[in-house]
């Protein structure tokens, strides 16, 4: 995995867990537990507690529990607490640390040369084959390509007057200037 892979993948403790326990990193993550671990501690803990307090004592504990519905929890080697986790703030740290790490020790993949990727790309590609026209066709430049196509509309707007006195649509109170023809490219392009 190249770095900046690293810091656009790992968004989940759970995501940074497996990446240190793939590289050989698991000493930066030893502290991190999941809910499931909290969950067997705080059951071992309030079986003790009671055995040794009473279950008033244990009660009490019960409401000092941190409950927040985290996933993800620090365990403290000093004192034994149970820190919750958060995705947003905790986890950069974690990711800092790994990164520190990774960097010194050179340890990131090499990205791809996005030039060499192209090239490949490049040369699976068969380039199409160029539009050359035969030598029979005939040329036809700008101009006599516009008087053709005015020639083919004058043709059709006529076509158009004809098929309109025949079924007796046409209308002696239109204008001579109001045009009613309804002409499209595909029209004139034949």
């Amino acid at each position: 995995m190249t770095r900046d892979e690293f810091i656009e993948e790992v968004t989940t403790f759970w995501d940074l867990v497996s990446f240190c326990n793939e590289n050989s990193l698991e000493h930066i993550v030893e502290d991190i537990r999941d809910g499931e671990d909290y969950d067997e501690y705080l059951n071992e803990n309030f079986v003790d507690l009671i055995r040794c307090e009473g279950w008033r004592e244990a009660r009490d504990g019960m409401c000092n529990i941190d409950n927040d519905g985290y996933d993800w929890y620090r365990v403290d080697d000093y004192d034994g607490e149970w820190y919750s986790l958060d995705d947003d703030y905790d986890l950069g740290e974690y990711k800092d640390m790994v990164l520190d790490e990774m960097d010194d020790a050179d340890a990131w993949d090499e990205p791809e040369d996005e030039d060499e990727e192209c090239e490949y790309e490049q040369e699976d590609e068969e380039e199409p084959e160029p539009c050359v026209p035969d030598e029979d066709t005939e040329r036809v430049n700008a101009e006599e390509l516009l008087a053709i196509n005015s020639q083919l509309l004058v043709q059709m707007m006529s076509d158009k007057d004809e098929e309109n006195t025949e079924d007796g649509d046409a209308s002696d109170d239109k204008d001579e200037d109001e045009c009613d023809y309804d002409v499209s490219v595909y029209d004139l392009i034949g």
